[in-house]
């Protein structure tokens, strides 16, 4: 299959558990907590709602020190954890997590929502003008602090 002149001519990456990843052009199998690339293999490690669907904060943390070792810059994305979707009705989103770069820190609590009924969330949640559907970080330098709440 020709490539898009929109992709870059090395091509891009993809990685997963699933050995069907190997089915597609660029796809290597693996685990996001310990990738098989060298340091500084990428210009960009572009993570796209994985984490959420981590167990633990301890894996989060792992999964966001590997995209910070291959690649120059990482971009992390999760789901708000305001999102009715996310939260509630989605039982593989283990987790939930806010991003504050203000701080640089990634705050991650265990997902006990995900049932569809009752939302109390308690204190620890940013204020309602935080509250967005998803949410971005970019990381280059600095690492963040991972967070259990």
């Amino acid at each position: 299959m020709k490539r898009s002149f929109l992709e870059p001519p090395n091509g891009d990456v993809t990685l997963d558990l699933s050995e069907e990843v190997l089915g597609i052009k660029g796809g290597v199998l693996g685990d996001e907590c310990d990738m098989p690339f060298k340091d500084k293999q990428f210009g960009v490690c572009f993570n796209e709602h994985t984490l959420e669907h981590l167990r633990y904060p301890e894996d989060v943390e792992a999964a966001v020190k590997e995209c910070v070792r291959v690649a120059d810059y990482a971009v992390l994305l999760a789901p708000s954890p305001y999102s009715i979707y996310a939260t509630f009705f989605c039982p593989t989103h283990l987790l939930l997590l806010w991003f504050d770069d203000e701080n640089n820190e990634i705050r991650v609590m265990e997902n006990k929502y995900n049932t569809g009924f009752g939302f109390n969330l308690g204190e620890n949640l940013p204020p309602r003008d935080q509250r967005g559907i998803g949410q971005a970080m970019v990381l280059h330098d600095k690492f963040p602090v991972v967070k259990a709440i």
